[in-house]
């Protein structure tokens, strides 16, 4: 195989796997997961490697296995902060914040939320934002902080609503075209 071919089988590999997690097919999910990493690992591709790894995570979330998921979730981001994708890089942390909250890991989500607060502010989305202000919420009802939870919940209100309003426009405008 050419490495272009190879990157995009580790990705299609990777999509795969998080389908069959999804539909309850762990031991797909995991054999695919593990041929994503294989071909990334063979072909010496981080963005590759990284969604290998967050397949991984995805397939350990679905399986009840908080540490396993963590380390993988880890791996994800180390490996897609070599990439400077930052919207990807963004993705991980929110990843990696989300098990650290399940994990009831604090000061690490803390870091996470607000590690990927800088790379949803390069990247200017709207989903970005909400996902990010979804897991501030969590963290600081789970720290105690219901002022800044509620504040929380009042930013995520308001970016979701300018997604809805965002994409019923978009809606909007292809009809009229």
């Amino acid at each position: 195989l050419k490495e272009k071919d190879s990157f995009s089988i580790g990705m299609i590999a990777h999509d795969l796997s998080v389908a069959f997690v999804s539909n309850k097919m762990q031991d797909s999910a995991k054999a695919l997961a593990a041929k994503a990493l294989s071909i990334a690992q063979a072909i010496r591709d981080d963005f590759v490697q990284a969604y290998a790894y967050k397949a991984f995570t995805e397939y350990y979330l679905a399986a009840n296995k908080p540490a396993e998921s963590q380390q993988s979730a880890a791996a994800y981001l180390s490996y897609i902060l070599k990439t400077g994708a930052e919207y990807d890089i963004c993705l991980a942390f929110i990843k990696n914040a989300s098990i650290d909250l399940k994990l009831r890991r604090l000061p690490d989500a803390h870091s996470a939320i607000e590690r990927g607060m800088e790379y949803a502010q390069r990247s200017n989305s709207f989903q970005l934002y909400k996902n990010l202000y979804a897991l501030k919420k969590e963290y600081y009802a789970q720290s105690g902080d219901y002022k800044n939870a509620y504040l929380s919940a009042q930013l995520f209100q308001q970016y979701n609503d300018s997604e809805k309003k965002k994409k019923r426009n978009n809606t909007l405008n292809e009809l009229e075209t």
